[in-house]
Order: structure tokens, then sequence, then C-alpha cells
């Protein structure tokens, strides 16, 4: 559903990375991270398609590994943290689909915080 998308998560030659497929020179990863590590970094893609291939509405959220993708699953329901979004982003963003790269920092096994780096709005 999400394969024709801007931002898109492909394998890379550290490993996974946050492509920009408009743009292949921006590209979005961290160096490899062992996971007995307290504090590390990482990216991910919140996808949001008001008409996909299934006919229905779909919210999509990808990290480049899974602790990405919990972190980023706690943004859409943060109303301070895409608040932030929704600020800076077109007037009528609310009828569109978009995507949101974010870069997060991670505390063990909790989210210390969640920011924008790049965003689509079509």
């Amino acid at each position: 559903m999400v394969r024709a998308v801007r931002f898109q998560i492909q394998r890379g030659d550290q490993g996974k990375e946050v492509v920009d497929t408009q743009m292949p020179e921006h590209r979005w990863s961290v160096a490899s991270r062992g996971s007995a590590s307290n504090s590390v970094e990482g990216y991910s893609v919140v996808t949001r398609l008001l008409r996909s291939d299934s006919g229905h509405p779909v919210i999509a959220v990808a990290g480049v590994d899974p602790r990405d993708t919990q972190a980023a699953v706690e943004f859409p329901a943060d109303g301070h943290q895409f608040e932030k979004f929704s600020r800076n982003a077109l007037p009528d963003w609310e009828r569109r689909n978009f995507q949101i790269v974010l870069h997060e920092r991670i505390f063990g096994k909790s989210p210390g915080s969640l920011n924008v780096v790049a965003s689509h709005i079509w």
C-alpha cells in the first residue's frame, strides 16, 4: 500500500535507512546499534493515505527497527507532537495525504523524544 510513496525504508550499505525517493541524496540512518544500549536514536516514517488501494484510509507507521516503530506509533496519538507538525503544514492538510519522517531518541524501552525531520503533503 505504501510502495509508491516518497519516503521509504530501504536497505542501504549500512543497513536499513529512510530514503527520499524524489531526492535520493536525502537519507536518514544511524550507525549500527546494539540492543544492549540504554540510549539509541533512529528514524521512522508515518504515512496517511486517505484513499488507498484497499479503498479505505490507511495510517502506516514503520521504523528502521522495531524500537523506532514503537516510538513512532505514539506520534499520531500525542496531541502536542502532532500539533507542532500541523502548525507548519499546509492550511488544508487535514484533507490530504501526508508522510512524516521522524527522528527518535529512545531510552531503554521508552521513547524520549520525537522530532519531525521531513514531511510531504499531497
